[in-house]
């Protein structure tokens, strides 16, 4: 009977070993795998946390590569409009120079801008403000406008000198044109009529006193600090 008792708790000690064995390695391959869950879970929003750091980052790279190059472009386009500037005052000084007040080409000059303010104004009568030194050319040739403007208009209208208002003696000369209750004025004068045309021959400009082919974006890249260089050419901020 104690052999039998003995066989019976040899078998039970065996089958416990067995099952004791088994829940170990089910609970060693439970705990290895949840380990490996949570590993990767924590590499999942190690990765998420720098790559939203790095987006940001990068944002804040491309803001400050936006600013600059902003920044780039204004400091261009005012180094030209001062370019343009100095070209229009050397144009007006040549002007100025130039232009002898009793001369034959200027009284035309002044009488092509006389007929092509009437043009414009169509009024019956009209004041022209001039630069004291040319009152005597204006007076000469208004008569001779009038007459050529009636011609093609049909409008028979009288020309007066303004003794109120003149043009300053540093102007540039040429007229201005008003109607006889001054509600409306056409500038003519020389200085006013040479920025307009500057203006008009803006583009053409540009092309003679830049190089069209010239890379803008070289022009940008030649005024940013290194630093910023070596970020941009590194390839983050494109696409």
């Amino acid at each position: 009977m104690a052999k039998k008792l003995r066989s019976i708790l040899l078998h039970i000690m065996q089958d416990c070993a067995e099952k004791l064995e088994e829940i170990e390695v089910c609970c060693e391959e439970e705990f290895r795998l949840e380990r490996c869950k949570e590993i990767f879970h924590h590499m999942a929003l190690i990765d998420a946390k720098y790559k939203k750091k790095m987006e940001q980052r990068l944002k804040i790279e491309a803001i400050e590569h936006s600013r600059m190059k902003n920044m780039a472009r204004l400091k261009l386009l005012s180094k030209k409009e001062e370019c343009f500037l100095e070209v229009v005052k050397s144009a007006k000084d040549s002007l100025k120079t130039g232009l002898d007040p009793n001369s034959h080409n200027y009284k035309t000059l002044l009488k092509k801008l006389i007929l092509q303010g009437l043009c414009k104004l169509c009024e019956t009568s009209v004041k022209i403000r001039c630069r004291g030194k040319d009152k005597q050319a204006v007076t000469d040739v208004m008569n001779q406008a009038c007459v050529e403007f009636e011609a093609l208009s049909k409008i028979k209208t009288t020309l007066k000198i303004d003794k109120k208002t003149s043009l300053p003696d540093n102007s540039y000369g040429g007229v201005i044109m008003v109607t006889e209750n001054n509600k409306i004025m056409l500038n003519n004068s020389l200085g006013w009529k040479l920025e307009d045309v500057g203006r008009k021959m803006l583009p053409e400009m540009c092309k003679t006193l830049y190089n069209p082919e010239h890379d803008e974006e070289e022009l940008y890249m030649q005024s940013m600090p290194l630093t910023t260089k070596k970020i941009f050419y590194s390839g983050k901020l494109h696409k």
